[in-house]
């Protein structure tokens, strides 16, 4: 997978208001120590901007400007394991 920039396109935004989760990179702005620092992390994009994960409990990350974003991979398959186990 590639990064692809905001300024080329952004992901879809469904009639639920939201985007898949995607990585996405950027800028952080709201951390003790990070400001300035190059990030990515799992974020989302909803008609009002960007939202990250964590964000809501003030745990997450904050990055302005988002510049670029990538699907997120499908996740590996599991086999052999009993639903204990998981």
């Amino acid at each position: 997978m590639e990064w692809i920039s905001v300024g080329e396109r952004a992901p879809e935004v469904d009639e639920n208001v939201s985007s898949e989760d995607v990585l996405v990179c950027g800028t952080q702005i709201k951390a003790i120590g990070l400001e300035g620092v190059r990030l990515t992390t799992i974020g989302w994009l909803e008609k009002n901007g960007w939202h990250f994960v964590g964000e809501n409990q003030g745990i997450g990350n904050r990055l302005e400007p988002v510049t670029h974003w990538m699907p997120l991979p499908e996740p590996p398959s599991v086999t052999g394991y009993t639903e204990s186990e998981r």
